[in-house]
């Protein structure tokens, strides 16, 4: 199973910085924010097991998606819908 969630301009993301949250078969989580003005990509992964705790936080458009670990190397994600983040929510806690 490989499954991508990409943040959305219209739910707070943002258009020159897009970012990408993967969940892959072997429970890994891959966070990618890709910097399209100087072709650059930022890029954490994550094993399932070492995360603490999803938090998830309305803003104005748009959610907002802390995922803590155990190796303190946390992901913040911005501009996914509702719908995006009970699923994201979803694979972590099953």
């Amino acid at each position: 199973m490989h499954k991508i969630f990409k943040s959305s301009v219209f739910c707070g993301g943002s258009l020159i910085n897009p970012e990408k949250i993967e969940f892959f078969s072997d429970n890994t989580i891959v966070y990618k924010q890709n910097n399209i003005l100087n072709h650059s990509q930022f890029s954490i992964s994550l094993p399932i097991y070492n995360i603490i705790s999803i938090d998830i936080f309305p803003k104005i458009f748009g959610n907002q998606i802390v995922i803590r670990s155990f190796n303190r190397s946390d992901i913040i994600a911005n501009g996914f819908s509702d719908k995006q983040t009970k699923i994201i929510k979803s694979f972590i806690t099953a």
